[in-house]
């Protein structure tokens, strides 16, 4: 669960309204190319693409029906588009960004045209597909829209990125880290985007994609995407790059910043097109079947485990067959050799496996450890909570550690965080302004059960200057929940969808007086009318 603030301004999005009128006839690129602006392409046929893995983890035989109606609920799928007029999209392969709004109205295009008129970029900015609408549904659409370009023009995978706003920017990335054989970048703007856990994730981000990280200065996930989730991804290797713009918050940034992040995304061209040339299946410009993928990926896979350098993500790929394609003879292969590899005594990948573990966990101990010295208001009523949460990952590294010099490193340092803990906070920090609960956007997506949903409710809340508390009364009914996983599907919810959609649904009610949130059992009666 994290938090992110209000949507756009609106003066900003009408900034190049005007201007803009002219791209619905056709403009001329200095490559002589006939450009022009369409409100709304209809996409023409179903994707082929794999648009079911990003959404459940596996590609299984036959789409869950549940999750067919989910997905189609809304009707067909549009989207604006900027390019070549048909028939005039000769030449080489064109370079395409594909942007998400956090609105059901498509928002990109003005803040996205300068860039792409003075590089020929395809534009195509998914309509219908806002924070309102279902996840499953924003994540297709975006695959649908994908889909329905490529089929169109000839785009360069190397060269086709992902950019979306707030919740828009969640789904780039769930998109962009699932199937990154389909893209070469990420712009994430006001979002954090969470690195992933699986190490095959992790390695095929390495492997492919680039990202801009870009958020304001002034929005509350400023600081940690500054902080914690930039080092981390360029920790784990990943081509990140993070951008705060002072004295902004939770709004789209100008078309200069736009230029920023496509030019950085660019400089990894060259790189991308080299690992596609050792590792084929990192890039795809066609759409394989689950059986020729799958046979494809073992194949990979085999090449990778034969090297000693690489004997580590052969395993990993391994295992994601097996996970994905659990029913093709593809992962009977693949369990074959991961279950002969378990007899091995000899296993040296795992060192470095570790090693690429704790560079990251010292990206996050030393990303709390920054927070806990900063002086924004919800930071500083953190401060004891992001010291805890720094010395824990550094007594980890302590435990771990092989290496002699990050052990004394993690001793120094928490020598350290244990005398700053001890210190009293300072006058008047216990006072700071909370951030306007109005301006505030909660993520909930996933699957967490009851007590973990209150606990991380409780820390999210402690970043913005608030303290929840727990009734006693409400102890019962979390306690009653016990290891059962609740889906959320909420990545934009306001304070009042917290209550109304998570808390109340499981016999509980937020009331808020002041910065003190307290949660409580519903009574009967208001229970009764909750379930109506």
């Amino acid at each position: 669960m994290t938090c992110r603030l209000n949507q756009l301004d609106a003066m900003r999005r009408c900034r190049r309204a005007l201007s803009l009128l002219a791209l619905l006839a056709s403009v001329p690129l200095a490559q002589g190319q006939q450009f022009q602006y369409i409100e709304k392409v209809i996409v023409a046929e179903p994707t082929k693409l794999d648009w079911v893995f990003p959404l459940l983890e596996k590609s299984p035989p036959v789409t869950p029906e549940a999750l067919v109606k989910e997905t189609t609920r809304g009707g067909r799928f549009e989207y604006e588009f900027f390019g070549p007029r048909e028939g005039d999209a000769g030449g080489g392969a064109w370079p395409l960004v594909i942007f998400v709004s956090p609105q059901d109205r498509p928002v990109g295009w003005d803040f996205w045209a300068p860039t792409c008129e003075a590089h020929g970029v395809l534009f195509a900015g998914v309509r219908e597909a806002g924070n309102g609408i279902a996840v499953s549904r924003r994540v297709r659409a975006t695959l649908e829209v994908l889909d329905d370009v490529r089929r169109r023009y000839r785009v360069d995978p190397e060269r086709t990125y992902l950019a979306g706003f707030s919740g828009g920017a969640f789904i780039a990335c769930r998109v962009a880290f699932a199937v990154p054989e389909y893209v070469g970048g990420v712009v994430c703007i006001g979002d954090a985007p969470q690195l992933p856990a699986d190490p095959w994730a992790r390695q095929r981000l390495r492997e492919r994609l680039s990202l801009a990280i870009v958020c304001g200065a002034r929005e509350p996930a400023g600081p940690m995407v500054e902080e914690l989730d930039g080092p981390m991804f360029q920790a784990a290797g990943v081509r990140a790059e993070t951008l705060i713009l002072p004295r902004q918050g939770h709004t789209m940034p100008d078309a200069a910043v736009m230029e920023r992040a496509f030019g950085w995304l660019e400089q990894g061209v060259e790189a991308r097109r080299e690992t596609k040339a050792r590792l084929p299946l990192t890039s795809m410009g066609q759409t394989l079947s689950r059986e020729e993928c799958s046979a494809a990926m073992l194949e990979e896979a085999r090449e990778r485990f034969q090297k000693p350098a690489t004997t580590g993500e052969g395993l990993w790929e391994l295992e994601a067959i097996v996970k994905r394609w659990s029913d093709l003879p593809a992962a009977g292969d693949a369990q074959g050799m991961i279950t002969e590899n378990a007899a091995k005594s000899e296993r040296p990948w795992e060192a470095e496996q570790r090693r690429r573990q704790q560079r990251v966990e010292r990206a996050e101990a030393e990303g709390y450890e920054r927070l806990a010295s900063r002086g924004e208001p919800a930071l500083k009523k953190q401060r004891a909570n992001l010291l805890q949460l720094a010395t824990q990952h550094w007594e980890t590294l302590a435990k771990q550690t092989d290496d002699a010099e990050l052990q004394a490193e993690a001793v120094k340092r928490l020598a350290g965080l244990r005398e700053l803990a001890a210190k009293p906070p300072a006058a008047g920090e216990k006072e700071m302004a909370a951030v306007a609960m109005k301006d505030v956007r909660f993520q909930l997506v996933g699957e967490v059960t009851l007590a973990e949903g209150v606990d991380r409710f409780r820390q999210v809340l402690a970043q913005l200057g608030y303290e929840l508390t727990v009734d006693a009364n409400a102890l019962p009914i979390i306690a009653a929940g016990g290891e059962r996983k609740i889906k959320l599907d909420l990545p934009a919810a306001t304070y009042n969808d917290v209550d109304r959609r998570f808390f109340r649904r499981h016999g509980l009610k937020l009331v808020r007086k002041g910065n003190a949130i307290q949660l409580l059992a519903m009574e009967p009666k208001a229970e009764a009318e909750s379930s109506r």
